[in-house]
């Protein structure tokens, strides 16, 4: 296991004086000196049937997934929203600023955050043998790509607008034999066209949904209450597929 897993310690406490939402249970996970904060949202009625780990967009945080973990909830599903080192809560070492090129340094490891919300998953019982979704927007599609290549490949990718998704990604997504649904707007910054060409040439599996109008990463689903629904039943649909 890496070294810095080693010294992670994955606490789990209630903070009630400050709820997400009536729904949410706050989380702590300490991983490579930084506080990692989260949202846990406990599937409705007798037993989850999966989890889903969700990662925000670069300058956003974990509330952007609060109506989408609500839906997972309603649906048996558990899931997790995480805010990643230098965002929302997770701030104790540094805290990402658009304005401060160096900044973008805090973003090249978040990997590690997302592994140690899997390690989180493994570590509970109640979770550890679930179907594992990521869901991720803007640059945190991409390091989910690296997270589960260092630990292990979840059972499906929902990714938002994956701006950073480099060429060694594009060549996982076959061959991971899982399902991948990639989303974006219509009407983004120019280099998504190519982006999304060389996604749907580099592979014959994944489904892309390119949605009308405007909006970037978790944004695409502030004004499209249909598309939530939508993607709901998609990973319903893929659950079917996945072995007990």
């Amino acid at each position: 296991m890496y070294k810095f897993l080693a010294t992670a310690l994955m606490v789990f406490t209630c903070l009630f004086a400050h709820p997400a939402s009536a729904d949410a249970i706050s989380i702590t996970i300490e991983n490579d000196g930084w506080i990692l904060k989260g949202d846990r949202y406990d599937a409705a009625g007798d037993a989850p049937r999966a989890v889903a780990l969700l990662f925000h967009n670069a300058g956003g945080n974990r509330t952007e997934y609060a109506a989408f973990a609500g839906e997972l909830a309603r649906n048996s599903i558990t899931s997790i929203a995480v805010d990643l080192r230098g965002h929302g809560e997770s701030t104790n070492l540094d805290t990402f600023d658009w304005k401060v090129r160096k900044n973008f340094e805090i973003n090249v490891e978040a990997w590690k955050d997302i592994v140690a919300a899997m390690s989180y998953v493994d570590s509970d019982p109640t979770l550890s043998l679930l179907p594992l979704i990521f869901v991720g927007a803007s640059y945190s599609g991409e390091k989910m790509v690296e997270a589960a290549t260092r630990y292990r490949m979840p059972n499906m990718m929902i990714e938002f607008s994956p701006g950073s998704f480099s060429d060694t990604s594009i060549a996982q997504i076959d061959p991971s034999g899982i399902p991948w649904l990639f989303v974006r707007a219509e009407k983004e910054l120019p280099f998504f066209d190519a982006l999304f060409e060389a996604i749907r040439a580099g592979s014959d599996n994944a489904e892309i949904w390119i949605v009308p109008g405007k909006g970037h990463g978790t944004r695409i689903l502030d004004t499209r209450p249909r598309l939530l629904g939508r993607i709901v039943s998609w990973i319903n649909e893929k659950l079917k597929t996945i072995k007990e």
